[in-house]
């Protein structure tokens, strides 16, 4: 068994390959079971640097930042895999991601069936703007991290 620490959103954190040092801002899990750590860096005052994602088992704690400041994250009910309608849009997809952000708000990447011969789209919407459709391919999702790419950036702007 691992002697890590968990990580916690508003921990600061250090990215054991890069050094990137910053705070657990984001956790965003794949429906492979991949999950993924948003390091902030501090800004300067002026400008806001990027978060960078990085796959959770290269990220060591440093210490506890504000991480006793951080909200409850919202309870949902999805799990990915299952079908869902976006209530306002109606647009309808399987849920193939799961974000938690700093302020506990919980929002899931939706992929919605592909038209036409192209690529499926992908949105992320809060779970509070979600209903349940069926329980789509959830028996079928498999959630064995493969480790994912470096996401740079917010998925807020998605």
């Amino acid at each position: 068994m691992s002697d890590k620490k968990v990580i916690n959103l508003g921990n600061i954190v250090e990215d054991e390959v890069t050094g990137l040092t910053g705070t657990a801002a984001q956790i965003l899990e794949h429906m492979n079971g991949t999950r993924q750590i948003a390091i902030q860096p501090k800004g300067d005052g002026r400008v806001i640097p990027e978060a960078v994602f990085i796959d959770d088992y290269l990220v060591n704690f440093v210490k506890d930042g504000v991480a006793d400041r951080v909200p409850a994250i919202d309870k949902t009910s999805f799990v990915m895999g299952q079908e869902v309608r976006e209530i306002a849009s109606g647009q309808v997809g399987t849920i193939t991601s799961r974000v938690v952000y700093l302020n506990g708000c919980v929002h899931f990447g939706v992929t919605t069936k592909s038209t036409e011969n192209k690529a499926p789209d992908m949105f992320y919407v809060d779970h509070k703007r979600l209903e349940l459709v069926s329980e789509g391919i959830k028996d079928k999702v498999k959630t064995t991290p493969t480790g994912g790419p470096m996401i740079r950036g917010s998925l807020n702007s998605r």
